[in-house]
């Protein structure tokens, strides 16, 4: 019995059919391939040149800026560093929709954006000209 249903598995493969009914070849498209070098796993170079270079500038930048003695003026330097930093790399890394690791944080935004933007069409409930199923008409 065993050897009958290895022998009908071993014919539909060679046929290219499936137990349902399926025929033709078999594709597997793989998730995670992207057109972009990567650096680590969903961060490319140009997210990194994008994202995280600006954003280290610019951090560098506010500490570098004067004055160095005040304490209060270090705390202020430092909260604005972390959120700049922050945001450079949740805009790299982030990928807002679940199922779909190809669309990116800015992507989403423009999309977002342009959707808020386009002119919006409203239905209005058309008037009650009378009762037509009576057949009265009025």
């Amino acid at each position: 019995m065993e050897d009958k249903e290895g022998l009908k598995k071993a014919l539909l493969e060679l046929l290219g059919e499936e137990e349902n009914g399926r025929t033709g070849k078999r594709f597997f498209f793989p998730g995670n391939v992207e057109k972009g070098y990567n650096i680590v796993q969903g961060l490319s170079v140009t997210d990194v040149a994008k994202f995280i270079v600006p954003s280290l500038l610019l951090s560098t930048i506010i500490v570098v800026i004067p004055p160095y003695s005040s304490v209060f003026f270090w705390i202020i330097k430092g909260i604005f560093d972390c959120l700049i930093l922050c945001t450079g790399f949740v805009m790299a890394i982030l990928r807002p929709i679940k199922n779909r690791s190809n669309i990116k944080c800015l992507d989403y935004i423009k999309m977002r954006i342009s959707f808020l933007n386009k002119q919006k069409m409203y239905y209005i409930k058309p008037k009650e000209r009378g009762n037509l199923s009576n057949g009265t008409g009025k």
